[in-house]
């Protein structure tokens, strides 16, 4: 009988966590591409979750990517409406 490893999902909701937060600072920073490219990895531990899915927003925004800010706006509303 095969156990579900207790570690995978804490893995991915921590590696997410670390993305993010790393996203944050990058975008204080104004690194808007490592920004982006950090909530990115964020979304593919966790995807379809609100919190990444505004921050890639903001960072397409600041990026002055209106098109791509949207996309992510529209997930971030069918996310958590």
């Amino acid at each position: 009988m095969r156990f579900a490893n207790p570690i995978r999902p804490l893995s991915s909701r921590v590696g997410a966590a670390i993305c993010a937060w790393l996203g944050h600072r990058r975008l204080r920073r104004g690194d808007h591409r490592g920004a982006i490219r950090a909530f990115h990895q964020a979304l593919r531990r966790r995807p379809g979750r609100f919190p990444q899915l505004m921050d890639m927003a903001q960072a397409h925004l600041c990026a002055r990517e209106l098109h791509e800010a949207r996309r992510y706006l529209a997930q971030a509303r069918e996310a958590d409406p």
